[in-house]
């Protein structure tokens, strides 16, 4: 709602002025034209305003001299009881708010407990897992280390069946105990000539067999003397058998016939031991 404050103004002028015995103060009058034009610049047309006027309109009895002086003591008591209200009301949700800060606090002790838990876990399992690789890597090299020394043994060792075919009798005859016994012979012979070879240059045995052992130094001379020592019965005995089957010691032509027509026999059949016998004895 508007005012013509000027009006006002002069209006409260020509009071002050009707009566000088009355009259107030110039400083009295003027704070008194500023209080009045203060309460007559006031919308009461504002939407705040009217609503505090609602506010006031529940509690106010009465346009009383009591009423206004009470006024002010009454809206701050009203204030102060509703803010006492409004702590009783909110006072459940702040003790929740409070309880959930207390929980959020023990979680996030937790969690950071199992993020330590679980970096701890981590490391252990980096160990068991380089453990592992470790104990892989280590089972590799012994399983190459195996599989070389079982070709080494292989290569330059006879076995114990090997052994066996040398020693037993009755190579003589066209058979398995013959095959046998020609077989070791071979293989010992193989193996002293690689034994032979890889002592004589180690280096380029190496390059030609990667991972493998090589036989060299007095390793070598040690396997050479056990391949004759276990070749040196069985090669005589070859020896004396191949002499005798050919007509060497014969002491009546008749038995000197015999042995020809066995050695003609042996000519015709390579699996024969009289034909077997020259070729072994070669190596």
């Amino acid at each position: 709602m508007a005012h013509d404050t000027r009006a006002i103004s002069a209006g409260i002028d020509s009071y002050l002025s009707s009566s000088a015995e009355a009259a107030p103060s110039d400083a009295a009058a003027e704070q008194l034209r500023r209080q009045v034009e203060e309460t007559m610049a006031v919308d009461v047309e504002d939407p705040e305003f009217l609503d505090a006027l609602d506010v006031v309109g529940e509690f106010w009895d009465g346009n009383t001299a009591e009423n206004r002086r009470n006024l002010r003591s009454d809206l701050e008591r009203r204030t102060v009881e509703q803010a006492e209200g409004f702590v009783r009301t909110f006072a459940p949700l702040r003790d929740a708010l409070l309880k959930a800060e207390e929980n959020a606090a023990k979680m996030e002790t937790a969690c950071a407990k199992s993020v330590a838990d679980l970096k701890a876990n981590d490391a252990e399992a980096r160990k068991a897992v380089a453990a592992h690789d470790a104990l892989c890597a280590q089972r590799d090299a012994l399983l190459k280390e195996r599989a070389a020394k079982l070709a080494y043994r292989a290569a330059y060792e006879l076995s114990a069946n090997d052994a066996a075919a040398l020693g037993a009798a009755g190579f003589e005859a066209r058979g398995s105990d013959a095959d046998a016994f020609f077989a070791a012979l071979d293989k010992a012979a193989e193996a002293a000539d690689g034994v032979r070879e890889a002592a004589a240059d180690p280096d380029a045995f190496r390059l030609a067999n990667p991972g493998a052992l090589v036989p060299e130094g007095d390793e070598a001379e040690a396997l050479l003397q056990k391949l004759d020592a276990a070749t040196d019965a069985p090669y005589r005995k070859l020896f004396e058998f191949a002499a005798r089957a050919l007509g060497r010691g014969a002491a009546s032509a008749a038995e000197a016939a015999a042995k020809a027509e066995v050695a003609e026999a042996a000519a015709s059949d390579p699996r024969h031991p009289l034909r077997r016998a020259p070729t072994a004895l070669k190596k």
